[in-house]
């Protein structure tokens, strides 16, 4: 009877032992599961780390961009009113020379009618000339006339 009771012991713990070594498998199995799905969770989550340090430097990057194209902005908009103001002073400066010119052509067409009318005066007192020197010879040659006959 010990025996008996021994040998259902024992078949009841080799069946336990079977029970047990099925669970353990299974546990086991649960386990290897578990761990390839903590792998990928973890592969997934140094991705995402990754992506998001790239991010980050990009965003970083974008801000140290950002900063350059505003003060190549400030200077592009200084260098542009500079060049509004060197623009206007030109334009200014190109008036004067206009109204200058104005003055220097209205001064030239007052002198050209001066030439002109000394001209006229010129050729006017060049022809009385012309007759007085005609007349002057005429009278000498008429007074070398008298006095020749005077003296005859």
């Amino acid at each position: 009877k010990d025996f008996e009771k021994c040998r259902e012991a024992l078949d009841a713990s080799e069946s336990l032992v079977e029970s047990q070594k099925g669970q353990i498998l299974q546990i086991s199995r649960e386990k290897m599961d578990a761990s390839e799905e903590l792998e990928t969770l973890k592969n997934e989550y140094d991705e995402q780390t990754r992506a998001l340090l790239m991010k980050e430097e990009v965003i970083v990057r974008l801000g140290e961009v950002n900063v350059q194209l505003s003060a190549d902005l400030k200077t592009m908009t200084q260098v542009r009113e500079d060049l509004s103001r060197d623009l206007d002073d030109l334009k200014s400066a190109h008036e004067d020379l206009v109204l200058a010119q104005e003055t220097k052509s209205r001064e030239l067409n007052d002198k050209e009618e001066q030439l002109a009318k000394l001209t006229e005066e010129f050729d006017s007192l060049s022809l009385a000339k012309s007759s007085l020197l005609e007349e002057h010879e005429e009278l000498s040659t008429r007074y070398d006339h008298l006095s020749s006959a005077l003296n005859d």
